[in-house]
């Protein structure tokens, strides 16, 4: 991830970044049903 933090924010298109983000909160959400399931 320190790969892209030195990228602006401006330089991804904004389909890419939405993107980003729905695979940043898909793992979260496995993250929290393993919290649960354990």
């Amino acid at each position: 991830m320190s790969f892209f933090s030195k990228i602006p924010a401006g330089f991804f298109p904004c389909q890419v970044q939405f993107l980003c983000l729905q695979i940043l909160e898909a793992k979260s959400r496995t993250r929290k049903l393993q919290e649960v399931m354990s």
